[in-house]
């Protein structure tokens, strides 16, 4: 079978000469062989065991082992061979590290470094985090205890890589290269960006006032519905009470009134009732296909009186005036539409 040996180590070879009933001769001579190097001469009886050393620089990998001895009076030469394989033992480290790190800040870690053979005696250990380091070396026990000190850096919070050296005294152990990670707060980065985030929260709102104008908001103009509703015949009147209220009064308040006017004359014509569930301009749509010329007028009073509704901006006297001229306009389209009546006493029609 293959056997293990370490650079710097003693390894033994044993071995029996079989003589079979014949006399043993006394001290006979024998040649140890590592590969073609000459490595022990030493004088065997029947049974032989001999400590050979291995050269602490020697490379690892698999080697012959050979055993030759010379003549002797009636004896031949003889000699015999056997696999051996170099190596070098892995050291093993197992360390103990707080949560976290402050930066400015020192970090404590302690740990063990051993391999099969067991611990590693005065192995030297080298710590590197960031731009900071420290070495110390192991005691008997394979055990060891480094302080890294961080200086100030940049960065708030963040895991930093720590990585650790591990070289043995002994040549049989290999170089250990390894590293872990650390959370690390950097205090004074993070004292500074609170003490930043107060002052701006401070004062960037009184200085943002100063800079953004505030739009006024625009004032709430109530849908208006008459004191006196328009009384209709078979040719649709308003009231001379209800025709002041159009001519007279805010913008928005006279175009919602000229609006509801036009309405009332549209649904006895197109038989079509303004629903809850139909919009302004789909209630518009329908009436149009029924109002010929006329359709097109009362499209466009619609589109006004949706700005008086749902727009931000103002209405003004120019739209006032218009959706009455488009109220007269229509009115005067659709009279043709029905048979038409001399309006009520006291009823005005709309100039």
């Amino acid at each position: 079978t293959e056997e293990k040996a370490f650079p710097g180590k003693e390894t033994v070879v044993t071995g029996t000469f079989d003589y079979g009933v014949n006399p043993v001769p006394e001290g006979r001579r024998i040649d140890v062989y590592l590969g073609s190097s000459l490595v022990l001469t030493t004088a065997a009886g029947r049974t032989f065991s001999v400590s050979v050393g291995i050269d602490p620089d020697i490379s690892t990998g698999k080697y012959v082992v050979t055993v030759f001895a010379e003549a002797d009076g009636r004896y031949d030469s003889v000699e015999t061979r056997a696999s051996l394989n170099v190596v070098r033992e892995v050291p093993r480290l197992d360390i103990t590290l707080p949560w976290a790190g402050m930066i400015p800040g020192s970090i404590t870690i302690e740990g063990r470094a051993y391999s099969e053979a067991g611990p590693l005696n005065r192995a030297s250990v080298q710590i590197e985090m960031g731009n900071d380091e420290v070495s110390v070396v192991t005691g008997e026990d394979g055990y060891f205890t480094a302080v890294l000190k961080r200086g100030l850096s940049f960065g708030l919070v963040g895991t930093e890589d720590i990585n650790m050296t591990v070289t043995p005294e002994e040549p049989w152990h290999t170089k250990l290269v390894t590293g872990t990670r650390l959370l690390m707060f950097n205090i004074i980065t993070l004292a500074a960006s609170l003490i930043l985030l107060v002052v701006l929260g401070i004062f960037l709102p009184r200085r943002l006032k100063h800079l953004i104008k505030t739009e006024p908001r625009r004032k709430t103009v109530p849908l208006f519905v008459p004191d006196t509703a328009p009384v209709y015949r078979n040719t649709p009147a308003v009231s001379a009470a209800a025709a002041e209220d159009g001519t007279r009064g805010e913008p928005g308040k006279r175009i919602v009134f000229w609006y509801r006017f036009v309405e009332t004359i549209i649904r006895t014509l197109v038989k079509i009732s303004a629903q809850p569930h139909r919009t302004l301009r789909e209630f518009a749509r329908e009436s149009s296909r029924k109002l010929g010329p006329a359709g097109r007028y009362f499209y466009e009073l619609t589109l006004t009186v949706e700005k008086v509704l749902y727009s931000r901006d103002l209405p003004t006297e120019a739209d006032a005036e218009k959706s009455m001229a488009l109220a007269q306009t229509i009115q005067k389209e659709t009279a043709s539409l029905t048979p038409t009546e001399s309006a009520s006493p006291g009823a005005v029609q709309p100039e």
